[in-house]
């Protein structure tokens, strides 16, 4: 039977400290930090104030534990402590959520609004210990911020004092019954949204000015870095200067750069300024890199000094780079010869499969135009001819093939020259010519829904002012044809979906639809002569295909608000399904 008694007492051991605990929190609710006497704790149990020392060793511990206990930091800090390497949006939006929780959580709690009070109005060990262990944790928190504050002229422990500060008073005044702060009642819903938005405010502002503050640091030194290399490039290095190495000099400079540039990039959080960022300094680069190559001499180490800086910037935003860049000469003579090396060898594969001259001759004009020192070569020249090459290899690897399969394969590679457009043309127009009205008219509506069908390789386009070749083929077999409106008028579709979408609302949600599977088109050509043939809008009963593709991409605000409406409103029917 000693066992029962033994979980017994244990059960009213725990109980009586429970009550201990309980007591404090009620003394601290009614009458203040003022009223926490040893034998007001006891009395409240019934108990001799002897308890406390038995089970606590003394008030000292019991406050101790009761408020290590109700305070709520420590596993808001364990909460918000990242297990692995965050961005600078995240570490801010985790100390907005941060402070707005703490707002919530001390306005609702009586208790530790006292154990504030006292906090900061009496020194006592007990406060002064939970002090510093909160103080502690919190420096590990702040110091996440360091890498975004440090050398900028806002100090973010200092912001968040203030934040608390001005969390705590409201709050405070309010439950003391003496109303208002500043037109702010923390007992009113409103005034409490409104508190609870600005906290988010001032640490969105602080970020801002901490990195406007750096930016402007940051640019005094990338500019002094471009005036060392600029007043190298002019007065000390030749271009085309005899060796294998870049001047010393130069080199650290260039390295200089390329980490500050770095660095500022990573910075940036958002994709305007980034491309605003990248197309004034990747300017800056090609301009001294250009001044520094002689095309005449076998080595240029200086220009390739430079070329690695703008390589680095390449390689951290590849997606972002803006289109319309020159390239630095050094970096298109390099590339024309890698091209031209490829192309010699495919086009002898292709001559090998029996494909036309002609049509050989023309899939070399990327190249030509690439190449020609008349024209600007753009960072978009470089990225359509590097994917039209790998297309082009790809095709080569397949083995037989024939002039149309070849030229699939360049209408999926945007490939829209004007040769290439009319070689299309002479070539369906041949076939046609030896076959009767009916086999000719069914012959170009094959030719139609291959052309729809082609799977597109790549977004870019060779002639950026010329419609996609798929286009360019489609209106002029319809003309072939006879026209659309012709077919249309012959076979009407009586079935059309009637909708309350205006055009530019239906082609979003189509496209939306698309990119998240609903349909299972081979691609957008082909899913906007659905959409055009399947659906009437608001006020307009016959739809084009070129105008629905027009507007997948809108950024009508309209529009978008329309569809994120209807977004909303399906959500909410599904929820009630349950």
């Amino acid at each position: 039977m000693a066992t029962p008694r033994k979980k017994y007492k244990v059960r009213d051991r725990d109980a009586t400290m429970r009550a201990l605990k309980d007591a404090v929190g009620d003394i601290l609710r009614e009458t203040g930090f003022h009223g926490l006497r040893t034998t007001a704790i006891a009395r409240r149990v019934g108990r001799d104030k002897n308890i406390i020392r038995y089970h606590f060793g003394g008030l000292g511990q019991l406050l101790s534990e009761y408020v290590r206990e109700k305070d709520y930091w420590p596993p808001f800090f364990e909460r918000f402590r990242p297990t692995e390497p965050v961005s600078a949006r995240e570490v801010e939006a985790a100390f907005i959520e941060l402070m707005q929780e703490n707002f919530r959580h001390f306005n609702g709690d009586r208790e530790m609004q006292k154990v504030i009070l006292w906090q900061a109005s009496e020194h006592h060990p007990v406060m002064r210990s939970a002090s510093a262990r909160r103080e502690a944790e919190g420096r590990q928190l702040i110091g996440l911020t360091d890498q975004w504050f440090m050398g900028t002229d806002v100090h973010f422990g200092a912001v968040l004092a203030i934040v608390l500060g001005g969390t705590y008073f409201p709050i405070l005044q309010g439950s003391a019954g003496n109303g208002p702060v500043c037109g702010m009642d923390t007992g009113q819903c409103r005034d409490r949204d409104i508190i609870e938005r600005t906290i988010g405010q001032i640490i969105q502002w602080a970020w801002r000015a901490a990195a406007e503050s750096k930016k402007g640091t940051e640019m005094k030194e990338l500019n002094y870095e471009y005036e060392l290399l600029e007043n190298l490039a002019a007065t000390r290095i030749k271009p085309g200067r005899q060796g294998d190495q870049p001047d010393t000099v130069l080199l650290a400079e260039a390295r200089r750069l390329e980490a500050l540039l770095l660095a500022e990039l990573l910075r940036l959080d958002n994709e305007t300024q980034m491309r605003l960022f990248l197309k004034t300094h990747l300017n800056r680069l090609v301009t001294l890199c250009n001044r520094l190559y002689d095309p005449q001499s076998p080595s240029n180490p200086d220009a390739e000094a430079l070329l690695g800086i703008m390589d680095a910037l390449r390689r951290a935003v590849s997606g972002m780079l803006p289109e319309e860049v020159a390239l630095p000469e050094l970096f298109r003579n390099n590339m024309t010869r890698d091209f031209e090396g490829r192309w010699k060898q495919m086009r002898g594969q292709f001559a090998d499969m029996g494909i036309d001259t002609a049509l050989l001759d023309i899939m070399e004009v990327p190249l030509q135009r690439f190449a020609d020192k008349d024209r600007t070569a753009t960072w978009m020249a470089f990225q359509y001819l590097r994917k039209y090459m790998e297309g082009l290899e790809g095709l080569t690897a397949a083995g037989v093939l024939d002039d149309w399969l070849v030229g699939e394969r360049l209408i999926g590679l945007g490939f829209n020259h004007a040769r290439f457009a009319a070689h299309l043309a002479q070539g369906i127009r041949s076939r046609g010519a030896v076959m009767d009205s009916h086999d000719r008219r069914e012959y170009l509506l094959g030719t139609r829904q291959r052309v729809l069908q082609v799977h597109r390789l790549t977004m870019l386009r060779f002639d950026r002012d010329t419609p996609p070749m798929s286009e360019e083929m489609i209106r002029w077999l319809d003309a072939e044809i006879g026209g659309t409106a012709g077919i249309a008028k012959r076979h009407p579709n009586m079935m059309k979906l009637n909708t309350r979408f205006k055009a530019t609302q239906l082609a979003l949600w189509q496209k939306l639809l698309y990119d998240h599977g609903i349909y299972d088109e081979a691609n957008l050509d082909l899913l906007s002569e659905k959409v055009a043939y399947c659906f009437t809008t608001k006020g307009q009963e016959s739809l084009s295909p070129a105008s629905i593709k027009s507007k997948f991409y809108t950024k009508d605000a309209d529009a978008i608000r329309t569809i994120r409406k209807l977004i909303d409103d399906i959500r909410k029917d599904l929820d009630d399904y349950g």
